[in-house]
């Protein structure tokens, strides 16, 4: 990959038809590749460490799994696979994807709020009941 990633933190990586042109809006790099429907494994690196590995299709005993725990489901044609949360990763593929019938390159799926966010909001509203209480103390 070659590219900066704009401050949507999205980068949209999409095939070339074979003329230079591609069927993806405002795709950021192009490139010649065919995901199968699967089992297939797609594996993002930066040199040799792996940033994110994403394995989906049933995978049969001579196959090779290259994802993350367990693999995703396996999208029907023309649909693709979404993370859930754009800011999540459990390293279980089976939890962090799923299908989504109209894909939606450039576009995170972004549920609000999020696990993260709940959290933190959740943490911080029980600090202020707890400074409540300790106040209506005194």
């Amino acid at each position: 990959l070659s590219g900066l990633i704009g401050v949507d933190g999205l980068f949209v990586l999409a095939d070339d038809v074979g003329d230079g042109t591609t069927l993806v809006a405002d795709a950021d790099q192009l490139a010649n590749f065919d995901f199968q429907n699967g089992p297939d494994s797609i594996v993002l690196r930066l040199g040799e460490v792996i940033v994110d590995a994403l394995g989906y299709g049933v995978f049969g005993v001579d196959d090779v799994f290259a994802g993350e725990g367990n693999a995703a489901t396996d999208p029907s044609a023309g649909s693709s696979l979404a993370r859930h949360f754009a800011d999540l990763d459990s390293n279980d593929n089976a939890l962090d994807f799923g299908a989504l019938e109209v894909p939606t390159p450039g576009s995170a799926l972004v549920v609000v709020p999020e696990p993260a966010t709940a959290v933190l909001l959740l943490t911080g509203l029980g600090g202020l009941a707890r400074i409540g209480r300790h106040r209506s103390e005194f």
